[in-house]
């Protein structure tokens, strides 16, 4: 309710973080170094930990941040906690309200999945999907190619877990063709709830822990080319990570909780570290953006009438591979194991099998669309205010 009642004026995530910081269960905890001379007269520096003293006076005393233990994924500082909480419940409200608002919105006629293609691009489901879609279908993803949560990327600004990342942090990535260090900035992230098993590589200088689908980039034990495969498929037979690490054993991981990736603008290999361990690692490359009505369709007095961009119908490229794939599809419905596409998009799935039609709207989101369209304006006034204020919370492709 906090971060809801902070966005609404157009509160920043750093001015939400100085609220909520009360409100943690050690609100105060920090520490510092101080500068004091030794007997001998020479600077050095020492850890002090701020308390509150019985007086009601804030006091600094000798401690070791290092003896001290929050728990993994939580910061040493009360302030950096409070910044996490901010800007992570910002992001992921607004990333979940973007597609609802689409769909309200009568100048958004549809929108486009599209597939990153700069750098060396490697076809996979996202290139057979990419297409035009409808504003009802939806879509979080084809598949969760994604890292655990406690896994962190490089930035510009140093080590970061996932959700930690802004839109405009810049990601230490390795360009596969010149084998060159580059910056490169995000168009899009992900972020699923992931139940079941990741699949884990791991030595004593490497910790990976992936979904069974993600793409793993690797050193080719027959060419020295950097070649991809799946987490499932690949071991370390066919050769070693791009950091050098050629033995390693691979397990299956119980997990239920987040997931996480980034969309980078090229490249397509990022640094990332699990438990102190750092190696290279691919992302995702696929984006959603919006297709709006005509400049004059915008302005036309009739609201009504069908844009030239109306998207109607699903790509066929789409229903291809519903058609190809039905027998799987089956298997992993009676597994309780559906993609997340297959499993919000049943309807349009059904009709595809039955008809050959992807065209009819999805019974399972009317009534969303219907009971949530009060919802909906009031997070399009919010974020209206927050633009006025000129907070970004997402980038979107230049292509918009």
């Amino acid at each position: 309710m906090a971060v809801s009642a902070a966005i609404e004026p157009g509160t920043s995530a750093m001015e939400l973080a100085a609220d909520i910081k009360k409100y943690l269960n050690e609100p105060d905890m920090i520490f510092r170094r101080f500068r004091y001379k030794d007997e001998n007269g020479e600077w050095k520096r020492k850890w002090k930990q701020k308390v509150m003293g019985g007086d009601g006076k804030v006091h600094f005393i000798d401690a070791d941040p290092r003896e001290y233990h929050p728990g993994r994924g939580v910061y040493r500082s009360s302030a950096r906690n409070a910044q996490r909480l901010a800007r992570t419940e910002i992001n992921m409200s607004y990333r979940t309200a973007e597609q609802e608002r689409w769909r309200q919105f009568d100048f958004v006629v549809g929108y486009e999945v599209k597939t990153t293609q700069n750098g060396r691009h490697v076809e996979d489901i996202c290139d057979c999907l990419a297409g035009k879609y409808r504003k009802d279908f939806k879509f979080l993803g084809w598949h969760p190619q994604c890292y655990k949560e406690d896994t962190e990327v490089l930035t510009n600004t140093g080590w970061k877990q996932f959700k930690d990342v802004f839109d405009d942090d810049l990601i230490m990535s390795l360009n596969p063709d010149t084998k060159a260090l580059e910056y490169v900035s995000i168009i899009d992230r992900q972020c699923y709830d992931f139940d079941g098993k990741l699949v884990r590589f791991f030595n004593k200088s490497l910790d990976c822990a992936v979904t069974p689908e993600h793409r793993m980039p690797y050193i080719s034990a027959k060419n020295g080319q950097i070649l991809y495969l799946t987490a499932k498929e690949y071991d370390c037979s066919f050769g070693g990570f791009i950091n050098g690490e050629t033995q390693f054993l691979k397990e299956l991981m119980p997990y239920s909780g987040k997931v996480y990736d980034l969309t980078l603008e090229r490249n397509h290999i990022m640094y990332v570290r699990r438990n102190g361990k750092c190696f290279w690692g691919s992302n995702c490359m696929c984006y959603s953006i919006p297709i709006l009505k005509t400049e004059d369709e915008f302005f036309d007095d009739d609201e009504d009438a069908p844009s030239v961009n109306e998207v109607e119908d699903v790509p066929q490229g789409f229903k291809d591979w519903i058609k190809d794939n039905e027998e799987r599809i089956d298997r992993a419905e009676k597994r309780g194991t559906l993609p997340y596409f297959i499993r919000d998009n049943k309807t349009v799935v059904t009709n595809i099998l039955e008809d050959g039609s992807g065209a009819k709207l999805n019974d399972d989101q009317t009534d969303t669309l219907e009971s949530s369209s009060k919802r909906v304006e009031e997070i399009a006034k919010i974020i209206t205010r927050v633009r006025d204020k000129n907070i970004s919370f997402t980038t979107y492709p230049k292509d918009i």
